[in-house]
């Protein structure tokens, strides 16, 4: 630069005014904002104006402290931690309120189940995926019953975001609207969610138990398990690029000569963390009892197959974990498109649990317990910081299936069949069964938690539900 205009001031202002324009597309995603500086670039050079230098010492200053709050706002993001809460926390979160924490472990039978849970983040319940995505799920429900599974038709998630939901399953309890949980900052409180679903009561009291805790890795920064559990990461190669870095990159200048390679390296990563999901002899080795905790994202964003099964990036709109409207901005024709990648990916899903469910019963652990549930529903009709422009009967109404070797605990499912069942209840049930306990199954309730503002929770009143499809 100061080859071609002569002077280093000049060259350095330039290079300032060149780093704020990619600065702003970054940062909002809106290219007007290079014009303009592009304009005031272009005019500096049509101008020959020599910047004095103080502007020039003003630059590279200012630029410093942009490159320090750039490095920041990196290295605080949660895609960049190995571990988003320390070590010295955890004996927090395993003494959380919670009933289970009150469960005499040597009330078990000497023979305890083996405990697998997985999560298909997203995935709604039958009937929804026929009203709103136009879909028939029935045959995988029947195969699942041919198996013996329960699957429940009349479910209900308590809240409408992941890390919520999964810890109150996990402490067996409502969050108290009333009470601290809900204040402070975001981003702590969505960390304390995300360890009381990977580290709470539940795990400690297995673990006294005498359990193996085991888990896959989902690729969501907030689900890691402690330092003494089992953390199968999948076999790939190095990621040249994750979530964060790959929406962001994408919003620069540079973005459409890099969507394909960039694309291209983020489908395979996360195939490969579906694929190594639902391994089937991740555990076969594993110390029995086992608690396994398989979360997959999926059917949820990204979306990488196609109506064949095979991967694509021709939902390129989609390739990150943005949800609901974050991925569609409520575009009737990006809902559209997200209903049919969310669809591909649902088959592909159904055939790898399958066939990982097949391996699994060819020679079945005397004493098991599965669990296949959704957290939530899907975000087709999803407007993350809006109820009122939300389909509640899609969000709210998670797939769910259970499978167990323990007669009462089958039963006790099954008189849900019938009725309203919360998924919050789920280890009040199982952990009540293996512990020859009795927890009170929790009245049906669900609240709408706004994603910008976690304090703006609110119930949620399911007959006010205008935005299903129609």
């Amino acid at each position: 630069m100061k080859k071609i205009y002569g002077s280093s001031n000049r060259a350095a202002v330039l290079t300032f005014f060149f780093g704020l324009s990619l600065g702003g597309i970054a940062m909002t995603g809106n290219a007007s904002l290079a014009w303009l500086f592009a304009t005031a670039i272009i005019a500096l050079a049509l101008l020959r104006w020599r910047p004095p230098e103080t502007l020039n010492v003003f630059a590279n200053i200012f630029c410093f402290y942009l490159i320090g709050y750039l490095l920041f706002q990196l290295f605080t993001n949660q895609d960049f931690q190995k571990n988003p809460v320390a070590e010295n926390t955890f004996a927090e979160y395993q003494s959380a309120e919670s009933e289970f924490n009150d469960l005499n472990v040597q009330a078990a039978q000497d023979s305890k189940p083996s405990i697998l849970h997985i999560v298909l983040d997203g995935y709604s319940g039958e009937h929804s995926l026929k009203e709103n995505y136009h879909y028939d799920n029935s045959s995988f429900v029947r195969e699942l019953e041919n198996k013996g599974f329960v699957v429940l038709k009349n479910t209900h998630s308590p809240y409408n975001q992941t890390l919520p939901t999964l810890s109150a399953i996990f402490l067996g309890r409502y969050w108290d609207t009333d009470a601290h949980e809900f204040s402070g900052n975001n981003k702590t409180t969505r960390r304390r969610w995300g360890q009381l679903t990977t580290q709470g009561p539940l795990h400690s009291k297995l673990k006294d138990a005498g359990y193996s805790l085991l888990f896959t890795d989902s690729g969501y920064p907030y689900l890691k398990p402690a330092s003494d559990a089992v953390f199968l990461k999948p076999k790939t190669g190095r990621d040249l690029i994750n979530d964060f870095t790959y929406h962001y990159t994408l919003r620069t200048i540079v973005g459409p000569w890099l969507e394909k390679s960039l694309a291209s390296d983020s489908i395979s990563r996360h195939r490969d963390l579906l694929v190594n999901a639902f391994s089937h002899s991740q555990y076969r080795k594993a110390k029995k009892p086992f608690f396994l905790y398989q979360h997959v994202l999926s059917p949820h964003p990204p979306f990488i197959f196609d109506h064949e099964g095979n991967t694509t990036n021709q939902f390129s709109a989609f390739l990150t974990t943005g949800d609901g409207n974050h991925a569609t901005g409520l575009i009737p024709e990006k809902i559209e498109q997200y209903k049919q990648g969310y669809i591909n990916k649902l088959k592909v899903t159904n055939q790898l649990l399958l066939a990982q469910l097949e391996q699994l019963f060819q020679t079945p652990p005397e004493d098991l317990i599965i669990i296949i549930q959704g957290d939530h529903g899907g975000g087709a009709h999803l407007d993350q910081n809006s109820s009122e422009n939300t389909c509640l009967t899609d969000r709210f109404s998670p797939f769910f299936a259970v499978y167990s070797t323990k007669a009462s605990i089958t039963q006790t499912f099954s008189n849900y069949k019938d009725r309203p069942y919360n998924i919050v209840n789920t280890y009040r049930i199982i952990l009540g069964g293996i512990f020859d306990e009795y927890l009170t199954p929790l009245e049906n309730r669900s609240w709408f938690i706004p994603w910008n503002n976690l304090s703006g929770i609110h119930p949620v009143n399911f007959t006010q539900d205008t935005h299903c499809e129609q």
